[in-house]
């Protein structure tokens, strides 16, 4: 029991850099005085028995350097708590500057909501850093949203105002081709009426002359039998004239 108690004392000593350098010089002291000693066989025994001790001293340290950080990882993560530390007090100068700005502001312009929210003795000064660190963490939000919409304009409105110019091109030639098409359509319904008149025309022509070709015929017929009576009044006129 006595030697695990010693154990327990060495190991919680050697967990210091400052313990491992004395135990360090004590078992250097303890090499010398074994190398200078000249005693007797007893004292070169309890020598031996001191560089046992050292040996078992020397793998005891060996492990606790091992478990034990080393300087440098102890001074990192020194250098990372202030770090931490200073982004934290950073972080509460921000808060307070805000309240600042929005107690000043608030003189003339505040909302109802954030008057009660800070005037109201109920709430602490935690919840008040809580809520405005949140209003500060939103109005980042919306100010990061406001940035994207204005990239999105930038982008979109030069493409706007590039298609309403095509637009108003292909407009303009859409209305010179609406002109053009019944200027044509026009000069077209123009051309078939002067057709439709000339095929009335032709179409009343050979009927006026058929009717003047049966007018003839029927003139015809008619001079044909006046005739033939005028020859037969002529025979008879010889035949008296011949008898007298």
């Amino acid at each position: 029991m006595s030697e695990a108690r010693d154990h327990r004392q060495v190991s919680t000593k050697l967990k210091t850099p400052n313990a491992r350098a004395k135990t360090k010089v004590k078992a250097r002291q303890l090499i010398l005085e074994a190398d200078s000693s000249t005693e007797s066989s007893v004292a070169a025994s309890q020598d031996h028995l001191t560089l046992a001790k050292w040996a078992k001293l020397e793998a005891e340290i060996v492990v606790r350097e091992k478990d034990v950080p080393s300087e440098k990882n102890l001074r990192t993560s020194e250098v990372r708590h202030s770090a931490v530390v200073k982004r934290r007090a950073t972080r509460k100068e921000k808060v307070k500057a805000i309240m600042t700005e929005e107690g000043i502001l608030g003189r003339n312009q505040v909302p109802s909501a954030k008057v009660r929210m800070v005037t109201s003795p109920r709430t602490s000064t935690e919840t008040v850093i809580l809520e405005t660190s949140k209003d500060f963490l939103v109005e980042e939000i919306k100010s990061e949203g406001v940035n994207a919409a204005d990239v999105l304009c930038g982008q979109v409105i030069p493409l706007l105002r590039y298609l309403e110019a095509k637009y108003e091109v292909l407009w303009k030639r859409l209305e010179a081709s609406r002109v053009a098409f019944n200027k044509e359509s026009r000069r077209i319904d123009e051309l078939t009426a002067d057709l439709e008149k000339k095929d009335q025309a032709h179409a009343a022509e050979p009927a006026t002359k058929v009717k003047a070709l049966a007018e003839c015929e029927a003139a015809r017929i008619l001079d044909l039998g006046l005739i033939e009576r005028l020859e037969a009044k002529c025979n008879e006129m010889r035949s008296q004239r011949s008898l007298t």
